[in-house]
């Protein structure tokens, strides 16, 4: 494509900032741990309005190369307006899903203590 595109030390470490909370949600719900619904709640919305603000206002940390500028500076095609919608929609259901599980466990544990 011709952009001139490096990936450097500091757009890693923005990637680990904004992929870390998604990593440990997994690994705490693998292991079946009440923690990782927390993480969840957070992780979810977390990944979709980053990449809301990434893609529709442009970056604030200059390291995406040609993806500092907004989805309308850049023009981009049907399917990239696609990917952004759909990432954004399971990130906010995920954080609704986990919602919705904590409190069902907190319901389940009201109950054990009632009865």
């Amino acid at each position: 494509m011709g952009w001139n595109y490096h990936f450097t030390v500091l757009l890693l470490l923005v990637n680990i900032i904004e992929y870390l909370p998604n990593l440990i949600s997994v690994y705490l719900v693998g292991k079946q741990r009440f923690s990782g619904i927390i993480a969840s709640i957070v992780s979810g919305p977390l990944i979709a309005v980053a990449f809301l603000k990434l893609h529709l206002m442009g970056s604030w940390i200059p390291v995406w190369g040609p993806w500092n500028r907004s989805f309308f500076a850049l023009k981009v095609d049907q399917l990239s307006w696609w990917i952004l919608v759909i990432t954004a929609v399971v990130g906010i259901t995920v954080g609704m899903i986990a919602i919705y599980l904590l409190g069902k466990v907190n319901s389940k544990k009201t109950n054990q203590i009632n009865f």
